[in-house]
């Protein structure tokens, strides 16, 4: 009985003359790279052992950090977990990295824009746009001098036209009754009246006279319906709905009553009878700051506000 060869292989098989033969490669997998060499075109390197630094000219794989004690990764080469064509990690797309977006943006796309000619609260106006509307006290814009202007002319049309529908038979019938009056009037040859015609001329005077204080009035009658009696019902002269104006009290919580709008109407009935007092009262809105006041809102403490259609 033969002793067994203790030099036999595990398996008990010799390999056959001249080695075994190369194993045959997966398809669509490299050969492996020998010591020292580059891996394949396309193909990534193998990861360095712990411990040990990259081969020499070659740089370490995406995504492992340099080992301590060893130079970083070649330059040219991008930073560690960094595609290329792609932002640093942590960066927001359409931002530089390490930075944060502004308050709502959208990532990718430029910071909200302000209304047009408005910029951030508390900051002038841009170049080229006009300056913001100043408001009232309730945050309502206030109405510019030209639709105020306008909304007096277009009332003071229909207070006048009314007035004068009212006033103009009446003194029609006055220069009749004048004119026969006067016709009875006896002269003497040198122009001068016949003693007790004087007492009709005086009383054709005081009838004209009379005639002229119930003329003005009635203009007042007139106006003071219109302008406190139809805000009152209806909120807004004619004028004013027109080109969108309405009268407010400086207290946002307060309200346009009957005894607001009897201040501003009378001081602006004052302001009429005195020399230059209507002119001087429409335009100080021009220079009143900051809620742009006529005198006779600032009697009433109301401002003029522009308010939807």
């Amino acid at each position: 009985m033969s002793q067994p060869d203790e030099n036999r292989p595990p398996g008990g098989a010799y390999p056959p003359p001249g080695g075994y033969p190369p194993q045959q490669r997966q398809p669509g997998y490299p050969a492996p790279a020998q010591p020292g060499y580059p891996p394949q075109p396309g193909y990534p390197a193998a990861p360095p052992q712990p411990g040990y630094p990259a081969q020499p000219g070659y740089p370490t794989q995406s995504g492992y950090p340099a080992q301590p004690g060893y130079p970083a990764p070649q330059s040219g080469y991008p930073a560690p977990g960094a595609q290329p064509g792609y932002p640093a990690p942590g960066a927001q797309p359409g931002y530089p990295a390490g930075g944060y977006p502004p308050p709502g943006a959208q990532p990718g796309y430029p910071a909200p824009q302000g209304q047009p000619g408005y910029g951030p609260p508390g900051y002038p106006a841009r170049p080229g746009y006009p300056a913001p509307l100043p408001t009232s006290p309730g945050g309502q814009p206030l109405a510019p001098f030209a639709d105020r202007l306008l909304a007096v002319l277009i009332d003071g049309a229909i207070t006048g036209g009314i007035s004068m529908l009212i006033m103009v038979p009446l003194f029609i019938i006055y220069f009749v009754a004048a004119g026969s009056a006067l016709a009875d009037l006896e002269t003497r040859p040198d122009g001068t009246l016949e003693p007790g015609s004087g007492g009709a001329a005086a009383g054709t005077l005081g009838m004209l006279l009379l005639l002229y204080v119930a003329a003005l009035l009635l203009s007042l009658l007139v106006a003071y319906l219109y302008y406190v009696e139809m805000t009152v019902r209806r909120g807004q002269t004619v004028g004013k709905r027109v080109m969108k104006a309405k009268i407010v009290t400086l207290d946002p919580a307060g309200s346009v009553t009957r005894g607001v709008l009897v201040k501003r109407y009378g001081t602006q009935m004052l302001c009429g009878f005195l020399p230059g007092g209507s002119l001087v009262d429409g335009l100080w809105q021009l220079w009143d700051k900051p809620f742009q006041q006529c005198l006779h809102d600032k009697a009433a403490k109301t401002v003029v506000v522009k308010v939807p259609a």
